[in-house]
């Protein structure tokens, strides 16, 4: 019998023992389970025994071509479990599908190395890169690790898998890209993982450094842009001083007092108040953004926030020229398509008149066939109501 096939007998039998044990109320015989798993222990492979199992089966179709045989095979060596959710129906996992986190890094480097840096482009090989990720960090999840070495092993596959997923917002979410991408379900992930990374880094305080630490925690404060918690700057001064005297932090949180405003308020419904700490300074914002200080992955999440920070932007114009003597109200004109492409940092003035058209905003022309914004008699409090909602 191949090593890959599973008898039906053995997950049977398990998996009785399993649940007559946990009926008793008892601790599991881990010398009968052994009995069980003289092979099939947690799996030492990027796959368990039971993932070959069903891709060996031949109602379910998971083949390669084989490049020297140009023929469809079931490759052993490329095989990843794949993520599967609870749900009716579905049994839960035996120990021997879950793997070791000395596997799981293994499938996250190879994932990165191998899938990632492969000649097919990002929107092809996401979804199933999606879906993998998702599977290690169910495996991590399952297990509970607490060992140092584990530990370490866990918050670098959850680091990898958070940059995998903020790449993809930026670059799936692009105009530009013909394929299907839930932006949605690409940001749930994210949270997921991100919250994941936070409960590491707090529970193995003071015992456990983990490098990037600061990295991630920087994310963090920008995710909280349009967070309806207030307290954002009280959750910050928990953090040791290391942490707090980082350039990435620091900047982080230039980044989240430059782009908060003060008009919307924030925390649950009986304590609504305005962000203490809230500039809506917009200028200050991108300039952060365009500075060396900001990295490539600190950018992609901050764009996250890009609409809801022109949002802040549109007000503040608004408050400023629209509310003028009917006298000097001809200086409205003076916001045309460009200067607004300029002030808004689009890149183009056909991404500016998108935006405007999807806040409700009217162009009126001018005398030199330039296109303004034409507030008229608009409340400024009908602006960018769909922003309002929550989106970003």
């Amino acid at each position: 019998m191949a090593t890959w096939l599973i008898p039906t007998s053995l997950r049977l039998s398990t998996r009785q023992l399993l649940q007559s044990e946990l009926a008793k109320g008892c601790a599991l015989n881990s010398k009968a389970l052994s009995e069980l798993y003289k092979k099939w222990s947690t799996s030492a492979k990027r796959y368990g025994p039971f993932t070959c199992y069903q891709r060996h089966t031949p109602n379910i179709h998971f083949k390669y071509l084989h490049p020297s045989t140009n023929t469809l095979q079931n490759m052993e060596w490329k095989m990843l479990k794949r993520f599967r959710r609870s749900a009716a129906g579905y049994d839960e996992q035996l120990p021997s599908d879950i793997r070791t986190p000395k596997a799981l890094l293994q499938t996250t480097n190879y994932l990165i190395r191998h899938v990632l840096n492969g000649p097919e482009p990002l929107a092809l090989i996401h979804k199933f890169v999606w879906d993998r990720t998702r599977s290690v960090r169910n495996d991590f999840s399952v297990q509970q690790v607490t060992q140092e070495h584990d530990v370490r092993i866990a918050v670098t596959c959850l680091e990898r898998i958070a940059r995998f997923h903020i790449v993809s917002l930026h670059l799936l979410s692009s105009p530009a890209n013909e394929e299907p991408f839930d932006r949605h379900q690409e940001r749930e992930q994210l949270n997921n993982t991100m919250l994941s990374l936070m409960y590491y880094y707090d529970d193995n305080r003071g015992r456990i450094d983990f490098p990037n630490e600061d990295e991630f925690r920087a994310y963090y404060i920008i995710f909280s842009i349009h967070d309806q918690r207030p307290d954002l700057e009280a959750r910050v001064q928990k953090w040791p001083v290391s942490l707090l005297e980082s350039p990435r932090v620091q900047v982080a949180m230039e980044l989240y007092t430059a782009s908060c405003n003060t008009w919307q308020p924030q925390g649950t419904l009986d304590s609504r108040r305005p962000n203490a700490i809230a500039q809506g300074f917009y200028t200050r914002f991108f300039n952060i953004i365009n500075s060396p200080s900001v990295s490539y992955l600190m950018a992609c999440v901050a764009e996250i926030y890009f609409n809801y920070v022109r949002q802040t932007a549109i007000r503040t114009i608004w408050k400023g020229y629209c509310r003028t003597p009917i006298s000097q109200q001809h200086r409205n004109e003076e916001w045309t398509v460009e200067e607004l492409t300029r002030v808004l940092h689009f890149d183009d003035d056909e991404h500016t008149i998108n935006f405007l058209e999807e806040q409700g905003l009217e162009l009126a022309t001018n005398d030199q066939g330039q296109q303004y914004l034409n507030w008229g008699s608009r409340h400024i409090e009908s602006v960018g109501q769909y922003l309002l909602s929550g989106s970003s």
